[in-house]
This record gives C-alpha cells, structure tokens and sequence, in this order.
C-alpha cells in the first residue's frame, strides 16, 4: 500500500495493522511517523520527498508500482509551469498547474490495482483540466465509486471534499455513486463541524444496492453524456424527489409565466409622515417569518399604514402564490381562502 502526503502515518500504520507491506511519502519532515511505528509496533517504511517534485519510490529509473494507494493529498495547491515541462516520468498529460489534478495523476503513475484518493469537491464538476480528467477516467472505464462527505469535517478549513475509487485495470463498466452526506451516516458538532458516524451501515447499503437515495450505480456512457460530471447529488435522489419527477415525466407542463401573472413587489411600501390621516389605511403585512413550512399562511399580524392611493395588486387576493427569495434559497407560501375584503386588509 503507497500513502503519499500521509505525514502522520494516519493511512500508513492501518494498512499495515490489517497486514500490508506500507510506505508513506510526504515532504513535511516529522519524527511522527517514526513514533507511530514504535507505540504501534508497525514497521511501515517512511520516505520523506515530494511526491511530485521529487517523487522517492524509484525503481530501475521508473516509478515503483504499488498494488493499492491511499491518499488525502493537498486540497487546491497549485504548482509551479516546470512541473510538466521537467516531468521525465510521463505523469501529466493534462498539461497543468492544478495540483488537484497533478495528485491524482501522480497517484495512478504508482498504482496497479486500485487508489482511494480524497478531492476537493470542485474536482467532479469543474471546467478545465478537472474535466480533462474526469473524461479520461471515464473513458477508461476506470472510476469505480464517487463517495460525497458532509461539510464541516476538516477542522483546519471549510473545505468540502469527496473520495474517488479508481480502478486502474480499467474494469469500471458502472460508476457507483454514495451519498455519504445521508444524515445516517453522520451528526453535526458545533465546536468540530461534523462527525463520521454509522460507516459499516453505510458499507452495508453500497454493498445491497438497495437503497436508491444512497447508492445509485450508473452506467459510464451517461456519465459521460452528462458532462463527465462526478457529482453524487446529480444521481441519488431521495424517494420524494423520485415520485415528484416521475409525476411530472407523466404530466403536461408549462412554463410560469404561461399560467400566472407575476407581480414583483418592492421591498417596503411605508407611507410618508406628511400624509394626511384620511388618506392613510392600514393594511397587514405579510412577511417571510409568516411562512409555514408548507401550505397556507394563517395568521399574519403586522400592521403597517398605507397610502391609499398604492395600487391595489400590492393587496393579496385567495390563491395567491408568495415566494421570498433570498440570494439562492428562499420560501413559498399561499394565501389562505379566509382573507378578508380589500377595504380590510
């Protein structure tokens, strides 16, 4: 087993526990590793080189191959143009600086079986090199699994990220697609972020394939097609998501403005000091906190005053759809049938 950037021997010292030959590689110079093979009684073999820069594991002038890695290399570093240019091993074809790419590649140059890589998420869906990447895997039939985590899990940064499994061999016909981030599988801390929980239940239902909001096993031709994107939200669904697409499949439909009229309104519509009090009505407003988590809105209770004059499609009418948007989320609501008459609102 290779684990390279494994500085404290985290990956290295397991896989020998559980009966590998392991060797770990990183550039950050510790007595970490040593120690670790002294109170854990491991004899992992310890190398301390650049793994891109300088990669140690030679042979005969080539790269050692390894049987397995396991890796969680730095997130979004980037490397400097000569990496590619001085590369006499034949590592990158991609050509870039992206050490998100670089990793990976480097990885698979040392691996004959299988690699389970930690990557920042921007490596599944990204433009460029990432995509330059995730299609040549593709194509070779080499991503076995997609693993999505929860945020919150690294304590040093708020970076998301997932676990790739890469079948060198090229036997991949399926990438299989595990959403990790099922609140099964983990809790929330609010001093660490978020906790790994309940890992052998999730081992269970990738191993069933039965559960479809988990684990979702698609054919690389429609991976391919959809933009070679690696995302797992793009493929396991939730039961509700699944009838309420399969609804619609067998439904007609129409755009928005086809079937209602839109009426944006402004964000306050006070009226003015000066105004005399027989021109002014009071009015109740509704506001986002008056939204349920569903249905209609019942009991709306702030009164503000109003010209008169103000146009009367600022007053609701029963059936009327809110929607409060806020950046990229927001709310929706409807009005209740039991709204009172213009004159009282």
């Amino acid at each position: 087993v290779y684990c390279p950037w494994d500085s404290f021997s985290n990956f290295a010292s397991l896989a020998y526990i559980e009966g590998a030959k392991s060797s770990m590689e990183s550039s950050i110079h510790t007595n970490i590793p040593g120690l670790v093979n002294i109170f854990k009684d491991t004899d992992v073999e310890i190398c301390y080189s650049d793994p891109i820069m300088h990669p140690a594991y030679k042979f005969q002038g080539q790269l050692q191959q390894f049987d397995v890695s396991i890796s969680f290399p730095p997130l979004n570093e980037k490397y400097d143009k000569q990496v590619n240019e001085e590369d006499w091993l034949n590592r990158f074809p991609d050509k870039t600086t992206s050490g998100n790419v670089l990793n990976v590649r480097h990885i698979m140059s040392q691996t004959k079986e299988k690699a389970v890589i930690a990557v920042t998420n921007r490596v599944l869906f990204s433009s460029g090199a990432e995509q330059s990447l995730r299609a040549d895997l593709l194509k070779n039939n080499q991503i076995e699994a997609v693993i999505s985590l929860p945020s919150g899990l690294l304590t040093n940064t708020g970076i998301s990220f997932s676990i790739i499994v890469i079948d060198i061999q090229g036997k991949s016909s399926h990438v299989n697609f595990v959403n990790g981030n099922d609140k099964r599988f983990f809790s929330k801390d609010r001093k660490l972020g978020a906790k790994l929980e309940n890992w052998q239940l999730l081992l269970d239902t990738l191993r069933a394939g039965k559960d479809e909001s988990c684990v979702v096993r698609v054919p690389v031709e429609r991976v391919i097609a959809n933009n070679c994107y690696l995302e797992v939200s793009e493929y396991t669904q939730p039961p509700e998501k699944k009838k309420i697409d399969e609804f619609l499949r067998k439904s007609q439909t129409e755009t928005l403005d086809a079937v209602v009229e839109i009426i944006r309104l402004p964000l306050k519509q006070r009226v003015a000091e000066n105004i005399a009090i027989e021109n002014v009505t009071e009015a109740i407003e509704i506001t986002m906190s008056d939204f349920p988590e569903y249905g209609c809105v019942r009991n709306p209770s702030r009164i503000i005053k109003l010209e008169k004059e103000n146009k009367t499609e600022y007053f609701l009418e029963p059936g009327d759809i809110l929607v409060s948007v806020k950046a990229s989320s927001g709310k929706v609501a409807i009005v209740a049938d039991t709204v009172k008459d213009k004159e009282n609102r």
